[in-house]
This record gives C-alpha cells, structure tokens and sequence, in this order.
C-alpha cells in the first residue's frame, strides 16, 4: 500500500478516530475508577490504544506491513499477572463501585463496535497490507473485549470468576 493509498484511506481516518476516543474513555476511566485493579486495567487500556495509533499513523506514512511481533499482540497476560498479584485478602476487600460497573459496560460496547468495523474494514480492504491489519486489530480488540468482560464478571459475580479462573480438578476417583 502506497502513501497516497494509505493517506486516502477512510477505514484508516475512522480507525484513528477510533483510537483516539478509546485512549481518551480509559484515560478517563482510570482516572474515575475507585478500584484498584480496574485502574491498572484501564491505564494498560491506554497503553494499547497509542500502540495501535502508533500502528495506525506507520501506516498512514507509507509503512507497507506490520512487524511480526505485533501480529495478535493482546494484553491479556498483562491483565493475568495484576490478578495474580491481588492476595486473597485483597480480593476480598475489591468491591466494584456501581460506576465503576457502568465504565466496564461502556468500554465493552466500545470494543464491541471496534471488534465489528475492523472485521468490516478488513472485509472491504482492496490492499492486502490493509487487510491485514484489520484483522489483526479486530483480534486485538476482542482480546480486549474478553478481558473486559472477565473483569466484568470478578466484579458482579466474583464466585462465577473464581470458578473460571481456577477451574476444579476433576480426577475420577477410584
């Protein structure tokens, strides 16, 4: 994909939008958030939508492909080691503010709607570079989606989560 193309392109204008107001919500959101651990979400929320505008501007400037080490780079280990680095204790004392619920709600519907016009972005590209990185954010932003939705479901049903996260062993018996 030549400059002229990549600059031309109004997938990539709307895909920096996109990114632009994801950044801005989570930036808001850590800020607002009164849990811990929903703040630490947030603040890596921030930190991926600049790599994708990062992404996105490369593109915009002519860059032809992206780095292999960027392909289907979701955050979700990040997202894992804060959860595993929370004590029992602590756990027990993370309550969710209702508002705090409502930003999850939001930003997985922002997510949502980023996951379906990246997966229709790539669908209309005509240049296989640009294909290519719709798909691979489409992966991104559902990555980002699940890991809303766990974070979701700790907060309003922290026995469901638990369950998930440390599923029982089941060995049979004798």
């Amino acid at each position: 994909m030549g400059e002229a193309k990549a600059r031309g392109s109004e997938a990539i204008r709307v895909a920096i939008q996109l990114e632009k107001d994801g950044m801005a919500f989570y930036g808001q959101a850590a800020d607002k958030t009164t849990n811990e651990f929903g703040k630490r979400m947030f603040r890596q929320l921030v930190r991926e939508e600049e790599r994708h505008l990062e992404i996105l501007n490369e593109i915009c400037t002519g860059a032809d492909a992206l780095p292999d080490e960027q392909a289907g780079d979701v955050f979700k280990g990040h997202v894992t080691t804060i959860f595993k680095q929370l004590t029992d204790d602590v756990k027990k004392r993370l309550q969710a503010d209702p508002s705090d619920v409502e930003a999850l709600k939001i930003a997985m519907g922002m997510e949502a709607k980023g996951y379906q016009f990246y997966e229709d972005a790539a669908k209309q590209a005509t240049e296989d570079s640009e294909k290519e990185l719709f798909k691979r954010l489409a992966i991104e932003e559902n990555g980002h989606w699940l890991i809303l939705e766990d974070t979701y479901t700790y907060f309003t049903d922290h026995e469901k989560w638990d369950i998930r996260a440390n599923p029982p062993i089941l060995d049979g018996g004798p």
